[in-house]
């Protein structure tokens, strides 16, 4: 028996097929036990290793992993003291079976590490890959993804130098998997599809139906349904063509979970039934996860009966062998469902019935450790008191299920492929899981006249999600200082996060001294990205959002300045409310529709007319003034002299600043600027009184904008301006410049899978130029006045992203136009900003009067072309 047998066999099954099926623990004694007998040494000191490694092998059949490890290591140390090379590899592999199956994941990885290096030395390829595909398998249990990522190239790359197909298909799986958590769905399907044909090769039916099922989710989530719907013809053929060797239910619902995914209700049904209407036996790890299925679709598209019938269904079928969460997740829904049912009826029992079901699963998910289970739980329970009419009890519970989000979500592990606690709350309009949690809180706090503490959630709620938007970019930044300090925050949430992990992970009551030393690790943790957030907001106040200790009325009461009134629309299941917050003053709010859902689609009607200058003048005019009744008329007895606006979720583009009255825009009476968040309200730097340095930019493959002439043309106003154009238009470029004033103007880009980009000049002779990440911007050197501008003129692809991330890299004004311009309007524009902001050094005076002039240019004003241009900052 080979020592790396075990490690072997898991990492050539892939986990999620792995899980309920391979008694890990019984390959690992028969490995101890083979290797205490396999060769005996006359030497004393090996008689001893090979006693141990007999013992640990018994130990690890009373499930003691304590005592195994001990042992273990006791042997490892004599062979090593032996120059045992062979033997220590075995001993390293039976180590790191073992820690992984006590949940020592840290530990367990560096095992592999060290045995890793054994079979590097003896050049044995095969062995080194599978040990990298199981060290990168337990980096993405504990969320390192970018070790796991690494890993895996590394395997993906040795398995196709080396011709090791195994590995090879395997790594590529993997990626595949991993990106498609990601939601970079373009390279997941290009692993997928490498995957796919190796394990077909390799008469792998499997792994390689996995692989194209992995690939139909990730090609439906692109919106590529023919495609996908020809990869599920494959994965039936496969299915029919190897009836006897292939768990056929199982391929089954990995297709319908992948429609499901995508919203494909009849398909996703289609997969969960066939196999449950053909099949006389199936095997229950099977069954309840076509059943299981089965009941989310019925439940997603309100048939709660029969849902309810399927979930038992499931619950039954494998109660014995399931996972404590999964039979939590499967309790919830049961009561979910006894809970719908009864929203019209108010059966009092049904309620009884599901609160036990609910508690039952909350007891499981505690003992688990699993923060996210008992906030859904917490919110659950406030939905039965709010429906029974109780709502200050009902309060209580969406307070803590919101607190309890907010600290376990460093820590959401997944249950495994198909069990996401997250879905639980999924809501019609698939809002954010930040959202799900805080909504029903604000609306009660809203309902109870608590406007200050409704006004906080709701912009903690802002700040997490930006927060999460963040996390998926690689930022540097050119300050040292700034760098080093968000560097030591972004160390300091992965320890926090792999503490968590490890802590959830590890075998409960099996050391109890290395539980003592888990917790502790994980308080020292958290005080260290706590102790990480507070030096780097402390020190670069543009980045209070990522800490958002302080509330927002001191905040507000810190920073606002006097006349401005800070108008925060949020919008509350049907309702629309305005928080208006003013300086020195009580937070309060109005309700401002009754209609909210009404109020947003005209709201996102008059985003799209004043995107398209062939619409009717008439319809937008009208509409321009029912919203200003709507939005603005409400905040007009608490101040007019300069509003503040943080735009609703999903209408970050609503150009609240053109809404007219009386013919007038609000811009002409009023000022107005915006803010991704209240948390980037900080003291303001001075302006520089000269203007020293300008720095212009631009790249675009359409030579009829004419954007060089664009560009240049700033040099009437600055004649120290720096142009880079066309080929000089590089990131380097603007990596090395300085001043007082940057415009960037460009093609603004993003990729298939969401990831936002500016396209400049390559450096070479490339006419469509390169995209460059955003992130990359943070790592020039801070402009107090930003100016950004997408010169495409049928479609805008800057997003809130774009304004985040240049606020965070210490921008104080920054325009941007969100909708799309032309370049008549870019150039009339263009002139009327920098012209009067030569003389005023003013960005906020120039932007208004550049804007108050086009209001007045009947080719401006009769399309409202102006309202693409949005002013950020104080």
């Amino acid at each position: 028996c080979d020592g790396f047998f075990v490690l072997k066999t898991l990492c050539y099954i892939d986990h999620s097929i792995m899980i309920n099926r391979l008694p890990t623990y019984l390959l690992v004694i028969s490995l101890l036990g083979m290797n205490s007998c396999s060769d005996r040494s006359e030497d004393e000191p090996l008689e001893k290793a090979a006693l141990l490694s007999r013992e640990a092998g018994e130990e690890l059949g009373k499930l003691n992993y304590k005592n195994a490890e001990r042992l273990l290591a006791e042997s490892i140390e004599l062979y090593s003291a032996a120059n045992n090379s062979a033997k220590l590899a075995e001993q390293y592999a039976s180590l790191a079976s073992v820690q992984s199956l006590a949940g020592k994941l840290p530990e367990a990885l560096q095992s592999l590490s060290t045995l890793r290096s054994f079979y590097r030395q003896v050049a044995d390829r095969n062995a080194e890959l599978s040990t990298l595909l199981e060290i990168a398998r337990l980096n993405v249990r504990l969320h390192n993804t970018d070790q796991a990522i690494r890993a895996l190239e590394e395997a993906y790359l040795s398995g196709q130098l080396y011709q090791l197909k195994k590995p090879y298909a395997v790594s590529a799986l993997q990626l595949g998997s991993i990106y498609a958590s990601l939601r970079k769905h373009t390279k997941a399907i290009q692993y997928l599809s490498v995957a796919s044909a190796q394990f077909y090769q390799l008469a792998d039916t499997v792994n390689t139906i996995e692989s194209i099922a992995a690939s139909v989710s990730s090609l439906l989530q692109r919106g590529k349904r023919t495609a996908a719907l020809q990869y599920f013809a494959q994965c039936e053929n496969l299915l029919l063509s190897n009836v006897s060797t292939v768990d056929k239910e199982y391929a089954y619902a990995l297709c319908g979970f992948a429609f499901m995914q995508a919203r494909e209700w009849d398909l996703a049904k289609r997969s969960f039934e066939k196999p449950l209407s053909i099949d006389t036996y199936i095997p229950s790890s099977s069954a309840y996860l076509l059943h299981l299925g089965l009941g989310e679709v019925m439940y997603r598209n309100y048939s709660f009966d029969d849902a309810q019938r399927s979930f038992v269904t499931a619950y039954k079928s494998a109660k014995d062998h399931l996972p404590p969460l999964v039979q939590a997740y499967l309790l919830i829904r049961i009561a979910d469902c006894e809970v719908k049912k009864n929203v019209t009826q108010n059966n009092q029992e049904r309620f009884i019935r599901a609160t036990q079901l609910y508690e039952h699963a909350q007891t499981l998910c505690s003992k688990a450790g699993y923060g996210l289970g008992e906030a859904v739980i917490l919110h659950r329970f406030g939905v039965l008191k709010e429906i029974s009419g109780d709502e200050y009890t009902a309060l209580t519970y969406f307070r803590r299920a919101f607190d309890k989000f907010l600290t376990a979500d460093m820590n959401v592990v997944p249950v495994n492929q198909f069990v996401n606690f997250g879905d639980l709350m999924e809501s019609g309009e698939r809002s954010s899981l930040e959202h799900s949690f805080s909504a029903p809180l604000i609306s009660l706090l809203l309902r109870a006249r608590n406007y200050t503490d409704a006004a906080e959630y709701t912009e903690r709620t802002r700040a997490f999600s930006l927060q999460q938007m963040i996390n998926t970019y690689d930022l540097e930044f050119k300050d040292p200082t700034k760098q080093k300090l968000y560097s030591d925050v972004r160390a300091a949430q992965r320890r926090l996060i792999e503490s968590q992990r490890a802590l959830f992970y590890f075998v409960k009551n099996s050391d109890n001294d290395h539980t003592v030393r888990l917790q502790q690790g994980l308080m020292k943790s958290k005080n260290d990205l706590t102790h990480a957030l507070s030096l780097l907001s402390q020190s670069y106040p543009e980045l209070n959002f990522l800490h958002a200790s302080k509330k927002i009325s001191e905040v507000t009461r810190s920073y606002l300045p006097s006349p401005v009134t800070i108008l925060r629309y949020y919008f509350s299941g049907n309702e629309a409310w305005l928080f208006i917050i003013r300086r020195n003053e009580e937070i309060t709010a109005v309700k401002i529709s009754s209609f909210g859902l009404e109020l947003k689609k005209k709201m996102a009607r008059f985003v799209a007319l004043v995107s398209n200058a062939e619409t009717v003048d008439f319809e937008r005019k009208q509409l321009a003034n029912e919203l200003y009744t709507f939005l603005i008329q409400p905040a007009e007895r608490f101040g007019s002299q300069r509003f503040l606006i943080v735009s609703p979720d999903g209408l970050e583009k609503f150009p609240f600043h053109v809404l007219t009255k009386n013919g007038r825009p609000l811009i002409e009476s009023t000022e107005v600027s915006y803010l991704p968040s209240l948390y980037f309200l900080h003291e303001r730097k001075a302006l520089p009184r000269f203007i020293i340095n300008v720095v212009a930019a631009g790249f675009s493959p359409d030579a009829r904008w004419g954007l060089e002439f664009e560009l240049r043309d700033i040099r009437s106003f600055y004649k120290n301006t720096q142009v880079f154009v066309k080929q000089s238009a590089t990131l380097e470029k603007l990596e090395s410049a300085t001043g007082e004033l940057l415009h960037i103007a460009s093609l603004f880009d993003s990729t298939p899978d969401g990831e936002q980009s500016i396209i400049l000049s390559d450096g070479g002779s490339s006419v469509m130029g390169t995209n460059v990440p955003i992130s990359k911007f943070t790592a020039l050197t801070p402009f107090p006045f930003v100016y950004l501008a997408d010169i495409n003129a049928k479609t805008n692809s800057i997003t809130k992203d774009h304004s985040v991330m240049w606020l965070m890299n210490g921008t104080q004004s920054l325009v941007v136009n969100e909708l799309p311009i032309t370049p008549r309007l870019s150039r009339a524009f263009n002139e009327e900003i920098y012209s009067t902001y030569s003389s005023t050094f003013s960005p906020y005076t120039a932007y208004r009067q550049a804007m108050i002039q086009l209001s007045k240019q009947k080719e401006f004003s009769d399309g409202m072309s102006f309202a693409a241009y949005f002013y950020y900052g104080l």
